[in-house]
């Protein structure tokens, strides 16, 4: 099934148990179980993500969205502290994140293995187990590869979650967010091809409850940026 067929059926953004779910009710799969062919799928992942590109592994470093990768870079060299929180396995996350030369970049980083199958999104828990492992400076949680979310957090000292911004591209990360007490939920629509179908998610994204959208990642952080340094505190201004 193709990448765009695939997004179509609301893959975007949904657990690997969602997702398995989904196909085996789509295709009328009898001879595998839902935990079956999300086992399946992460072996595969795995030994795709470590095969060298010689072997015919992925080239990882193509997946990311153009200009992604510098933002952060530009993010963590600001001083702010970055944590990562996504539904990958850890061994995927940090394939992805040196191909993007960001295995340095981010001091916390919450995985699949962290939260279980049964507490990914749009379960808060990722969000929470991330906050609470924040300690008091201003963090940017960023999961930025062309995977399953694109997401971030900044959040200030002694601050309860009002001036918490999270950046997700999918409705399920939306409803993550707001569940685990954040108020400024911005939505990004990289997944996007063409202005719209950027209006149909946009919608969706603040269906599910975000306060606002951006084209890309990199509009999101660069206003983030933009936003930090009009305030003497750092402080958005949302």
């Amino acid at each position: 099934m193709g990448s765009r067929s695939f997004a179509s059926l609301r893959g975007v953004g949904a657990s690997a148990p969602a997702i398995g779910q989904h196909l085996i009710e789509l295709y009328d799969i009898t001879t595998h179980t839902t935990a079956e062919l999300v086992k399946m799928k992460r072996a595969e992942s795995v030994a795709s993500v470590t095969r060298p590109v010689a072997q015919g592994g992925p080239d990882l470093a193509s997946l990311w969205y153009a200009g992604v990768s510098e933002a952060v870079q530009k993010l963590h060299s600001s001083g702010v502290q970055l944590a990562l929180c996504t539904s990958n396995l850890r061994v995927i996350t940090s394939a992805v994140l040196k191909a993007g030369s960001l295995d340095d970049a981010f001091a916390k980083r919450i995985v699949q293995e962290d939260i279980g199958n049964e507490r990914m999104k749009p379960d808060p828990t990722p969000y929470i187990r991330a906050v609470s492992q924040s300690s008091k400076a201003r963090v940017l949680r960023c999961c930025a590869p062309h995977t399953d979310c694109v997401l971030a957090q900044l959040e200030l000292v002694g601050d309860d979650g009002g001036h918490t911004v999270a950046f997700e591209d999918s409705a399920n990360g939306v409803r993550s967010a707001v569940g685990a007490g954040i108020r400024h939920v911005l939505g990004v629509c990289n997944n996007c091809e063409s202005h719209a179908e950027a209006m149909i998610a946009a919608e969706q994204l603040f269906t599910a409850g975000a306060v606002g959208t951006f084209r890309t990642t990199v509009d999101a952080i660069e206003w983030v940026l933009a936003e930090m340094q009009q305030s003497p505190r750092g402080r958005s201004k949302l």
